[in-house]
């Protein structure tokens, strides 16, 4: 069987599982698109694991493709059913296949998708829960906490990315800040979804400058 079909495979156990539990517990969408985004994210970065980047760059179509026919019928309301106005769900297979095609290195694409992943799932997940206090910035109303959770979650993963690289420690810690303050910055500053699909383009491009900077690349 091929390896783009056993991956589209678990991809649809994932939506399954998730939309599952969204009913058999009473999940909150925002809860459930969240597990969606987090696991859906990890998934595809382990894919240069198992395949190349070109079938990367197919999957990431083929799911462009259902996720448009999911959205228009609802046939997942855990990933399409919040109420806020976003396309988070149908730029999120645009960022995987941009990924796949500009950065066709296993560290610089994983960099990106687990901080798209790991980073904005954190930030909704604990501002939505814990997030009473807020700020505003481009018209856009965030929360300090949610915040806060996207740039300590962006600053380990770059951290660990920096080292992996033969990054010493201290010039490490203090890019990978650098680094974290901006993708959160840019994905304050993203309405309607769109920071799915800039994130992870934004981070490995300063991951990338920061190598280039440490003489690494």
């Amino acid at each position: 069987m091929s390896v783009i079909v056993i991956a589209a495979i678990f991809f649809l156990l994932l939506f399954v599982v998730i939309e599952y539990g969204k009913r058999r517990f009473d999940l909150q969408a925002e809860v459930s698109r969240k597990l969606v985004h987090i696991g859906a994210a990890v998934m595809s970065a382990a894919l240069p694991l198992v395949m190349n980047f070109e079938q990367i760059i197919i999957i990431g179509i083929l799911f462009l493709g259902f996720l448009l026919i999911s959205k228009q019928v609802n046939l997942f309301p855990s990933i399409h059913g919040v109420k806020r106005k976003t396309y988070g769900e149908i730029y999120f297979p645009i960022a995987v296949s941009l990924m796949a095609y500009f950065f066709p290195s296993n560290l610089l694409y994983m960099h990106g998708l687990l901080i798209m992943g790991f980073s904005d799932g954190l930030a909704g997940l604990s501002g939505q829960h814990y997030g009473t206090r807020k700020y505003v910035i481009l018209s856009k109303q965030k929360s300090y906490v949610g915040s806060g959770a996207f740039l300590f979650s962006a600053w380990l993963i770059s951290f660990i990315s920096l080292l992996i690289s033969g990054a010493n420690p201290m010039p490490a810690l203090l890019l990978g800040l650098l680094l974290g303050i901006t993708v959160t910055g840019v994905e304050a500053s993203l309405t309607t979804g769109l920071d799915n699909l800039v994130v992870p383009l934004v981070a490995s491009t300063a991951l990338l400058q920061c190598l280039y900077f440490l003489g690494l690349r």
